[in-house]
């Protein structure tokens, strides 16, 4: 029996399915990007998604590394009046302004260009994200070889046993790139976490001063840095000897771990910082001949009754501090300097007030930058340092001299 024929085509037979007509315009309208553009867009975005906080490198496979591209473009504002922030007389003004075109990641471009997520991602923020993006890409080609910096990385034992996590090349990265780059893929490292000797027994500060002192002059013969960024977590008598060690030299610049532990990087500007004081001690004894104690409060207090129990004798005291000691409430690095300046002059006036044979018993309670400035700029012409350290037990102990 013949099958049955409508119009020559079999009856039952399925129809091809048909485009959404909405879609199949929307398509067919989009225009094309022209190559030059899409250069531009790659070379400004280094190839990394333009999302915030994404970074995804577009030039290759995330797992096998391979060399492929996985690049989107979308558009902030989109080519259709009917599209994601789409406009019906910006949308084709904008629709191959580089301007107008972000470089993303295939899950950040979902964001970017479905309209449910509009509320949450519009155009002002979008136009923002590209822009911080670009501007640090642009920063960093544009910095100069002299802008190289050795990381370098310094731990110890802390005085009650405890071993602080060090920053991970990405937080030594992201603290570093607004003034310097790193001059090599892994930060240096001095580590004294592994030394046998238990940190309260008597001589680790000792022992740690000479291999402190050991690994510095390996890395020096093996690098040669010419600038170095140095994070540290160690004990305060050891970071003040890093600083004695390191010397005024060789540039430096000092991160500090945030309070929320998260980050090494300053703060962009302090809000309302807490002042430095200075406070000398009275007339008379100001003149005597004789030791004198330097109280330095920045994270913390330090009560005169605690430094009775480890000084027998009665020194002139001279207290640097902030207005209310605590912790974070150093924040930039203009504070650090402020101290560095007040520390250095007031350490170049003792041998003129007490002598040439006066030392100065150092009573610290500050963060690891202030400790390793003070070493930092100790010059030999300057009264020795005897530097106490806070003990668990509640008590100062002389730790070392510097």
């Amino acid at each position: 029996m013949a099958k049955s024929r409508t119009n020559g085509k079999r009856v039952g037979a399925k129809s091809p399915p048909k485009k959404d007509a909405k879609e199949a315009k929307k398509k067919a309208s989009r225009p094309k990007i022209p190559a030059d553009v899409i250069l531009q867009l790659w070379a400004r975005a280094a190839g990394q998604c333009e999302f915030e906080g994404c970074g995804e490198k577009l030039w290759r496979h995330g797992l096998t590394l391979e060399n492929i591209n996985r690049s989107n473009i979308a558009h902030i504002v989109s080519f259709s009046k009917d599209g994601p922030r789409g406009d019906e007389v910006r949308s084709p003004l904008l629709a191959t302004d580089i301007g107008n075109l972000m470089l993303l990641c295939r899950d950040c471009h979902d964001l970017v260009d479905k309209k449910k997520y509009v509320a949450k991602y519009p155009e002002e923020l979008l136009v923002e994200m590209k822009k911080v993006h670009e501007d640090r890409i642009d920063k960093a080609i544009s910095m100069i070889p002299s802008k190289k910096s050795h990381a370098l990385v310094f731990r110890s034992h802390m005085v009650n046993g405890a071993v602080p996590n060090p920053p991970t090349p990405t937080q030594v990265q992201e603290a570093m790139w607004l003034n310097r780059f790193p001059a090599t893929d892994q930060p240096l490292e001095v580590n004294l976490t592994a030394m046998t000797l238990h940190p309260r027994d008597p001589e680790y500060i000792e022992h740690a001063v000479k291999e402190l002192g050991r690994r510095v002059n390996q890395l020096r013969e093996t690098y040669d840095p010419q600038h170095l960024s140095v994070f540290a977590l160690a004990r305060i008598p050891l970071l003040i000897a890093l600083g004695r060690k390191l010397g005024d030299k060789v540039g430096l610049d000092l991160y500090q771990l945030s309070n929320d532990k998260r980050h090494w990087r300053w703060e962009d500007g302090d809000r309302n910082p807490e002042p430095i004081l200075l406070k000398e001690p009275e007339h008379d004894d100001a003149d005597a001949e004789t030791d004198v104690v330097l109280k330095i409060e920045v994270s913390g207090p330090i009560s005169a009754r605690s430094i009775r129990k480890a000084i027998a004798e009665p020194l002139p005291t001279y207290t640097v501090k902030v207005g209310r000691p605590g912790i974070g409430v150093i924040s930039s690095t203009d504070q650090v300097a402020q101290f560095s300046s007040i520390i250095l002059n007031l350490l170049n006036r003792i041998p003129q007030l007490h002598g040439e044979n006066a030392r100065v018993h150092v009573f610290p309670a500050v963060p690891p930058p202030i400790a390793i400035e003070l070493g930092r700029y100790h010059r030999t012409h300057f009264p020795s340092l005897l530097v106490y350290e806070w003990l668990p037990s509640e008590m100062w102990s002389l730790a070392c001299e510097v």
